[in-house]
């Protein structure tokens, strides 16, 4: 069945059976011992108790995976699944996905963290907005984990068109309501950026996606954000509008200008922050 087939059957999920309460929480990890402890705490901290946190192990070298088989001993609604080899964050959320029960099926990555209600303010919110996508700002961090002050600030909504121009929706910070979009059974088209391509999906069938005007998500910033990477994040860019969302050529070298300019603020910002206070350390995705 192709990718197109089973994305028409899936709007809106009206077969599935979810449990309405629960928020599923999908988390890829790779390599990421050094921070997937902090993301796990965070989740465990939250006021809003009903959950379950899916941690995929992407082939991880290091002892991500028994970090995290300790504290799903500690928490029974932390649990783990593995890869047996890397096979990049768009399979390891998409293997995650495929094992959600909830009908709210939020996003951490394993280097970043949640404010202590961030589950029950955004549930809350999706309620209210009766939509199938919402997010919220967030703050930086660096890789120590020491926050720099600054919020960032969202959109109060978006839709498709101008979210093509600028993703605003960081991944740790969005919810789907799957008993509107259920994303269960698309399999990604790409290895990376799933999470943009994700959003784009959503918004063919719906308008907006709401934005909650609260600092509720803390994103680690490193030094990956530097204009190296910057290159690469808009190579992954051009491939979500030609193979993920299907945009032709001409309108696809016509978007990626405005993205850019678009971009360019909070580029400078990033640089400007991470020179200044010598933040050091590694990130392999982030917002576009």
């Amino acid at each position: 069945m192709s990718e197109s087939t089973r994305a028409s059957q899936v709007w809106p999920a009206e077969a599935e059976t979810f449990v309405d309460s629960l928020v599923s929480i999908v988390c890829p990890a790779w390599n990421a011992s050094s921070h997937i402890e902090f993301a796990m705490q965070s989740v465990i901290r939250q006021t809003y108790d009903s959950w379950e946190l899916i941690v995929v192990d992407d082939g991880s070298s290091d002892d991500t995976a028994q970090i995290v088989e300790r504290f799903s001993k500690i928490d029974g609604r932390i649990s783990l699944l593995r890869n047996a080899s890397n096979k990049g964050v768009a399979d390891a959320r998409s293997l995650g996905i495929s094992q959600a029960r909830g009908r709210w099926l939020a996003f951490l990555d394993s280097d970043d963290e949640w404010l202590p209600t961030k589950l029950a303010e955004t549930i809350e919110f999706a309620r209210k907005m009766d939509s199938p996508l919402t997010y919220t700002g967030y703050s930086t961090m660096s890789h120590s984990g020491r926050v720099d002050g600054s919020s960032i600030r969202v959109p109060a909504r978006v839709s498709r068109k101008e979210l093509l121009t600028s993703n605003v929706i960081v991944n740790s910070s969005a919810i789907i309501d799957r008993a509107s979009f259920d994303p269960v059974g698309i399999l990604p088209v790409l290895k990376s950026s799933d999470d943009f391509a994700r959003w784009l999906e959503i918004l063919k069938f719906h308008p907006f996606a709401y934005g909650l005007q609260r600092d509720l998500v803390r994103y680690r910033l490193t030094t990956k954000s530097l204009s190296r990477n910057k290159f690469r994040a808009l190579r992954k860019v051009w491939r979500v509008y030609r193979l993920s969302a299907q945009i032709g050529i001409l309108s696809s070298l016509l978007l990626i200008p405005i993205y850019i300019l678009r971009a360019l603020p909070k580029f400078i910002r990033v640089n400007i922050v991470l020179l200044r206070k010598g933040w050091t350390g590694t990130r392999d995705s982030g917002p576009a």
